[in-house]
């Protein structure tokens, strides 16, 4: 080992004195110098890059660390402060880059796992995110911090009720975890289990009292409960305080119309706009600019609500792979062809029970449901996942080297008896006793094909509405889960005319019942639309359907307030309002 510089050994003599004694500034200054005195020096740039990002001088970090990293390749701790100080700095796929680097180095690093995990969830790539966290549990399964970024992104890719499973596991190691509790409690108001969700968030807020967030979580739980006087009596204190807090401000946009105050939630959030940090928040900043479009469309100002509509979905990180899903909507239509559905194997269970309400989003489904949960003899079950997860499982449970959806050729009577099955259990834990169970996730229009061999005495109601008004929709809402093609006008139409595809297939070749029911005629004619739907199952008249909002049950999706109001009109054609910048959905809605 080389004898180092006599006035080098001196200087961080000097400088680990100044760090001893938190002197960081001074420590900075003498690295620098010894830096810049021995340029090979491993450990100097190592420490620098510390200090500097101890000090608040991010790019100086990124370049100390880099400068350690390219010394010493083999350093997974250079690789790992480099991937930090990179994504800090929102150079997300160079931090991608650093930790795959320290990862090389160091293989069982749960950590550096768990961070690239992160940084590939901000990037979108939440297949790949998931792959991160769950590598870092296999090595160490106790990190409660892996187990709750897990949760974060299955809930981004809709999978709510295993996102509440894993939070669950997060706090069984640590119980005392303010943070999951809050992000438990989002999970459990989506699937429209709202006091269960209350509970979370109350927790949450004896752990952390400080987090003014958990007050307004609390107030859009009791305005879905009915509860509005409560709700805006939680959160007017920091209103009137001048509070800055983005989740305030959401939840004052949400129940300002019944106070009349939506003109002093719109300078609120557009003064968080002003404020707001792109890598600190870009999440709420993407809320705000969503919340913004709608208060704007309220009071007609359509310019403005199109600006806000515009930048919260090109902040969106993730991209849709249009060539993929065409691929895949081609492919089911292959595998069941008209031939295939004649002579391919059923379920003999014989349940009736299943009604599934399919469509794209935004095109009443929900309204839908209401209006047959309305009905004694009907359960309303919202948006069940289980359907994708059984087409998931289908060729493992046929030990199939073949991918899905080709393996259902190989599918068997007693393969597909088992498969209904578990959903069938799904539906008798829901719901006991209800005659028919409603499962209203839109997505299972991908799946039809499936539903017809496991459920042959399933009904199925297709809900349509006008496809502009579909699309601009999807546009003007920031779901939940991960919805990549509504971020672009030119993906949605793209979307829009795959589904239609794959859906005038399903009406050639299914051998079962489906009734479609239009969006703008249930609208014009409540009465006679409700009762060919409840003469499609089967069920005697009942006036309660007609007065759908009175009804208490919870309601999990975005369109919960509109089907807590009898219906209107104002949704018909609305995208006229916004048709000057309508030419790239026409186009792609036109395209053949």
């Amino acid at each position: 080992m080389a004898k180092q510089n006599p006035i080098i050994r001196s200087k961080k003599k000097k400088a680990q004195a100044l760090i001893d004694a938190n002197r960081f500034a001074e420590a900075r200054e003498l690295y620098r110098q010894i830096c810049r005195l021995d340029r090979l020096d491993v450990d100097a740039w190592f420490t620098l890059g510390l200090l500097n990002g101890q000090l608040g001088f991010p790019e100086d970090t990124v370049n100390c660390f880099g400068e350690a990293a390219a010394l010493r390749p083999d350093s997974a701790e250079a690789h790992f402060n480099l991937g930090k100080a990179l994504g800090d700095l929102g150079r997300l796929e160079e931090a991608a880059h650093a930790y795959g680097r320290a990862l090389d180095c160091r293989p069982e690093w749960p950590e550096a796992s768990n961070n690239l995990g992160n940084i590939l969830q901000a990037l979108g790539r939440l297949d790949d995110a998931v792959d991160c966290y769950e590598r870092a549990l296999r090595i160490r399964p106790e990190f409660a911090e892996a187990y709750a970024n897990l949760g974060n992104v299955l809930q981004l890719q809709g999978r709510i009720n295993k996102a509440v499973e894993i939070y669950r596991r997060a706090l069984a190691i640590r119980p005392r975890y303010p943070k999951v509790y809050k992000a438990l409690g989002g999970a459990l108001a989506n699937l429209g289990r709202l006091d269960e969700a209350l509970a979370c968030y109350r927790g949450a807020a004896r752990l952390d009292p400080g987090d003014m967030g958990l007050a307004a979580a609390e107030a859009l739980i009791l305005e879905r409960q009915g509860l509005s006087d409560r709700a805006y009596a939680m959160i007017k204190p920091f209103i009137d305080n001048g509070t800055e807090n983005f989740e305030i401000a959401d939840a004052f946009a949400a129940l300002c119309g019944g106070v009349g105050r939506c003109d002093e939630a719109i300078v609120l959030l557009e003064r968080n706009l002003g404020r707001g940090n792109m890598q600190r928040d870009r999440q709420q900043l993407i809320s705000a600019h969503f919340v913004l479009g709608r208060l704007y469309d309220n009071r007609g100002e359509y310019d403005k609500a199109f600006a806000h509509y515009r930048i919260g979905n090109d902040l969106k990180p993730y991209a849709f792979d249009g060539k993929a899903f065409a691929e895949f909507i081609s492919s089911l239509i292959g595998v069941f062809d008209a031939d295939f559905m004649r002579r391919a194997p059923r379920a003999a269970h014989g349940s009736e029970r299943p009604i599934f309400i399919v469509g794209m989003p935004r095109s009443g489904t929900s309204l839908v449901e209401q209006i047959l949960a309305s009905h004694p003899q009907v359960f309303g079950a919202g948006e069940l996942e289980d359907m994708r997860y059984i087409a998931a499982d289908v060729c493992g449970a046929l030990a199939s080297t073949l991918s899905y959806p080709a393996c259902v050729r190989q599918l068997t009577a007693e393969a597909c008896d088992r498969l209904a099955a578990r959903y069938l259990e799904r539906l008798a834990l829901v719901s006991p006793d209800a005659r028919y169970v409603t499962d209203k996730m839109t997505l299972n229009f991908l799946h039809l094909g499936l539903i017809a061999l496991l459920f042959p005495r399933a009904r199925i109601i297709h809900c349509l509405r006008a496809p502009l008004d579909t699309c601009l929709s999807c546009y003007f809402h920031d779901f939940s889960g991960y919805h990549p093609h509504t971020y672009r006008l030119e993906d949605l139409g793209f979307y829009y005319r795959n589904y239609r595809r794959l859906m005038s297939h399903w009406q050639d070749v299914l051998p079962m019942p489906m009734l479609s029911v239009s969006y703008e005629a249930l609208v014009q004619d409540q009465e006679g639309v409700t009762r060919e739907m409840l003469n499609f199952c089967d069920l005697e008249w009942d006036e309660r359907c007609m007065r759908f909002y009175e009804s208490r049950r919870a309601v999990n999706t975005l369109s919960y307030n509109q089907v807590r109001k009898p219906i209107y009109a104002g949704s018909i054609e609305h995208w006229r309002h916004y048709e000057a910048y309508l030419e790239p959905l026409k186009k792609a809605l036109a395209e053949s």
